[in-house]
């Protein structure tokens, strides 16, 4: 009240309700704007998944609701956007520029970084809103969206819900768009079945304080296959070797890593500290657990027995457990199928039946890129394990894969003598 209103020249903005605008109507944000904003969270002295939370969380909010509201973007406009921010994702976890970009925008739940595509993102979004305001109770409300502005503002949209041959018009369409898109890559076709267990891939998200920044990197880095090993980096290059550098016959890959004898120790560490931690975890829900339970084939015979990961004994119904942790093209349920066809078998059943019900037998099987096999999953939910506590083993199991990758970058070349090239994972 009493105050004076300044007046403003024919170039001059003002803001309202968060949007600029000025005498030419709309103002949307510049590549300028965006770029100052990504230098300032760069310079931060920040964690990389601190900064993807400010990304997520803060700086394309602040972009959405200027670019919805705002005048009508050009699709030139949008991908320029979103190559400046890719560009900064990649810098802050050192992604390489030949990783899917569907990585980046696949949700978390689905395999990938959950980062929004403003190329899909705005255009669904300006649609939806037009199309509410259209459809209002309120008749003044709907009367407006039938003047020729409001028109041309939704017959551009609707071109801009192209993204080649796919129509992008709701969420879910463009969920899905960016999921199939991940998984028919070479590097993404690992984390087809992420879905199966969205909550365990919450790590990705920053939610867990324990990962330091490096640790966090080389864990996005080994879900889309992108670690260096020689098998990765002799993409374009023929000259290059891409033998394993212990020695062994085979392409270095990760799912190698699993079978070189350079480093069995710590393979076999990773095993042992999944096999562990779980019994652990299962003891605090109050379960009776056994570990390496020896079942001999032929009675007092001390060769040819069996002995399973775990064996849960409860009230109700028993558990033969065992833990396997597979390459990522390994089909994570005929790792699953497998590990039943080789423990349920008469004998187990006939020592572990409880009132007539016979044991449960199920392998618990985790890829290295942290992609669980969804009966496992549903195993350890029907144990009583919390999704904070399967969400912990999956780090585990991936830093295990990391501390096996540390260990065969320092390894020299080693005798093949004897090698036997065991089953393709």
């Amino acid at each position: 009240m009493g105050a004076t209103l300044q007046s403003v020249g024919v170039g001059e903005e003002w803001k309202y309700l968060g949007v600029r605008l000025s005498s030419l109507g709309r103002s949307n944000p510049t590549p300028i704007d965006l770029r100052t904003w990504l230098d300032r969270v760069s310079k931060a002295p920040l964690k990389p998944q601190q900064r993807l939370i400010i990304l997520r969380q803060y700086l394309i909010p602040r972009l959405l609701h200027r670019l919805v509201l705002g005048r009508t973007p050009t699709a030139v406009l949008l991908d320029d956007f979103d190559h400046t921010i890719r560009s900064s994702v990649r810098r802050w976890i050192c992604l390489p520029p030949s990783s899917p970009v569907a990585f980046l925008y696949a949700t978390q739940g689905k395999g990938g970084l959950g980062i929004p595509c403003l190329r899909t993102a705005i255009p669904r979004m300006r649609h939806r809103r037009i199309e509410r305001m259209r459809d209002s109770p309120n008749g003044d409300v709907a009367a407006m969206c039938t003047h020729p502005a409001i028109r041309r503002d939704l017959e551009r949209t609707r071109r801009l819900l192209k993204v080649g041959v796919v129509t992008v018009d709701t969420k879910a369409s463009e969920e899905s768009h960016w999921s199939k898109t991940l998984y028919e890559t070479y590097d993404g076709r690992s984390l087809s079945r992420a879905g199966e267990a969205p909550y365990t891939h919450r790590w990705v998200g920053g939610d867990l304080a324990y990962l330091s920044g490096k640790e966090y990197i080389h864990m996005l880095r080994l879900r889309i296959n992108a670690l260096p090993l020689r098998a990765r980096l002799a993409r374009g290059r023929p000259s290059f070797p891409k033998t394993c550098r212990a020695g062994c016959p085979l392409p270095e890959t990760v799912g190698h890593l699993g079978i070189c004898p350079s480093v069995h120790d710590n393979v076999s560490k990773r095993h042992n500290d999944i096999v562990a931690q779980l019994a652990r975890y299962l003891r605090e829900r109050g379960r009776d657990v056994a570990t390496e339970v020896s079942f001999r084939m032929t009675p007092g015979s001390t060769t040819g027995s069996l002995r399973p990961d775990l064996v849960v004994r409860c009230v109700e119904k028993n558990y033969v457990l065992d833990v396997q942790v597979v390459g990522p093209n390994r089909d994570l349920r005929m790792a699953a199928a497998d590990k039943v066809l080789k423990y349920d078998i008469p004998l187990i059943r006939e020592q572990l039946t409880v009132g007539g019900v016979p044991p449960r037998v199920r392998g618990i099987i985790v890829s290295t890129s942290g992609i669980w096999d969804a009966t496992s999953v549903g195993v350890l939910e029907e144990l009583g394990l919390p999704k904070s506590k399967i969400l912990n083993l999956t780090c585990l199991a991936m830093q295990g894969t990391l501390r096996v990758w540390r260990a065969h970058n320092a390894v020299k070349r080693v005798t093949t003598r004897g090698y036997r090239a065991p089953a393709a994972t």
